[in-house]
């Protein structure tokens, strides 16, 4: 977790009539910090929302996050074609969410747990208890 002095940003501002005022107004005399995160995790996070943009996908998520699953049977439990599952299935390995993992003939995918970070994980399992 970074960290970074309101003060200080303010201060580099070039007008100095807006920094004075910005510092009446945001600081109150007083120094504060806000906290940010890394650019790595800024990424990540914003790849999943993109993913999860997508209704279908939630779901398959939904599903994954509890059990690993071959195509037929995500097929059948959202009662879609194949091709559109295959299709979201594609998009979610491409952002590291899930993994396919080859068993006998079928091809079970999984939710990616040790790439998604915690706060995703917890989320999805969080969304699951709401029902």
């Amino acid at each position: 977790m970074k960290k970074v002095g309101l003060r200080e940003v303010i201060e580099s501002l070039d007008k100095d009539s807006c920094r004075k005022e910005l510092l009446r107004i945001c600081l109150n005399n007083r120094e504060e910090v806000l906290k940010t995160i890394d650019q790595r995790t800024i990424n990540n996070i914003s790849k999943f929302f993109s993913a999860i943009a997508n209704p279908l996908r939630l779901k398959i998520l939904l599903f994954l996050v509890q059990k690993p699953l071959p195509v037929c049977l995500l097929t059948k439990l959202l009662n879609v074609d194949q091709t559109l599952v295959s299709h979201h299935l594609r998009a979610l390995k491409g952002c590291n969410l899930v993994r396919v993992e080859v068993r006998g003939r079928f091809r079970f995918y999984r939710y990616n747990e040790h790439e998604a970070p915690q706060e995703i994980t917890s989320l999805l399992r969080g969304l699951l208890e709401l029902e």
